[in-house]
């Protein structure tokens, strides 16, 4: 598989249902698509999941429908266009010997495991928002720039069927101030797909390994990602999280995985969007355009959120430092 039909497969919302929502990181991948020869550089691709098993082209021209349809647009005639996007994250720097990450590896090792799908069920609940733009003749009205988180809600029954609803979030402005009316209201359900057991694919066939020593592979065949660059680890670790429900042995081992990774940098301490306390790892993507952050839980390591940041000089709706994506894990 080549990267474009990557790309194409990953832009497919996850369902084989029409009735659910486009996803907005589904919305950036179809419009990274259609705008690749535009003058002013979209956003880099993320490559990804493998869903869609159809001929190339007619791939492409569902997703020129799709993107055409919802009115996304990576704006190159008004440069003076911009898009609200969330503010970053306060980090405070951490002092001590740089064992923050051994420290979480022990403790996530003492900790309970949750359910298991062969006894109980599971869910998984996850905050996302990716930087989308709705231009109007050109231009980017205010109103069009909110930011509007989406809430997904996955089961994972026992027998091997799933079923999850998407509801909207909480939308508000870049100053953080929420929107007096917002539409769809918080709460409403975007969308609901339910699949029975032969219908349910997930991206990672087996439970995520207990031993360190299996994790790069294991990530890096789930995912499609080259995972001993930091940057692809924590996306792979974030697709992980879409669908399993990490024990403190599977915890402690994804830790240890990236403590040997050559290219991450502990950043710090910060308070996550939901106000818990985290540790902050950060990877460079290759290009250098781009940042991704990895927050894990201070106290037993499992991980709270990824995030990716623009960092580069080349686009004209964003300026550095932007946040673009968060995605956020709500699982007690």
């Amino acid at each position: 598989m080549d990267d474009l039909e990557r790309r194409i497969r990953a832009a497919r919302p996850v369902s084989r249902s029409r009735d659910l929502p486009l996803s907005d990181r589904a919305k950036r991948e179809l419009a990274d698509l259609l705008l690749a020869d535009n003058q002013v550089e979209p956003p880099k691709p993320r490559r990804g999941r493998g869903w869609l098993h159809a001929p190339r082209m007619l791939a492409m021209a569902a997703a020129a429908i799709v993107a055409l349809g919802v009115g996304l647009f990576w704006p190159t005639a008004s440069p003076q266009a911009s898009a609200a996007t969330p503010a970053m994250m306060a980090i405070d720097p951490l002092g001590g010997d740089g064992s923050a990450l051994a420290m979480l590896e022990a403790a996530a090792a003492g900790q309970s495991t949750p359910a298991d799908p062969v006894s109980g069920e599971v869910v998984i609940t996850m905050q996302s928002w990716v930087l989308s733009i709705e231009a109007v003749d050109g231009d980017i009205p205010a109103s069009n720039t909110v930011i509007s988180p989406q809430v997904s809600t996955l089961t994972l029954f026992p027998d091997g069927s799933m079923s999850k609803v998407m509801t909207a979030g909480d939308a508000y402005d870049h100053s953080g101030v929420p929107v007096s009316k917002q539409s769809p209201p918080p709460g409403t359900v975007l969308g609901r797909l339910d699949q029975s057991t032969d219908e349910y694919v997930p991206l990672y066939s087996a439970p995520a390994p207990r031993d360190a020593r299996l994790v790069e592979d294991f990530l890096r065949v789930g995912s499609g990602l080259e995972v001993a660059q930091a940057s692809n680890a924590f996306l792979a670790i974030s697709y992980l999280l879409q669908e399993q429900r990490l024990d403190g042995y599977q915890t402690a081992a994804v830790i240890a995985f990236l403590s040997d990774l050559p290219d991450y940098k502990v950043e710090g301490t910060t308070q996550d969007r939901l106000d818990r306390d985290a540790l902050v790892l950060s990877a460079q993507r290759a290009g250098d355009q781009y940042a991704d952050y990895l927050l894990l839980d201070r106290e037993d390591g499992h991980v709270l959120a990824f995030e990716s940041v623009y960092v580069g000089d080349t686009r004209t709706d964003l300026t550095a430092p932007a946040v673009t994506e968060y995605h956020l894990w709500e699982n007690d």
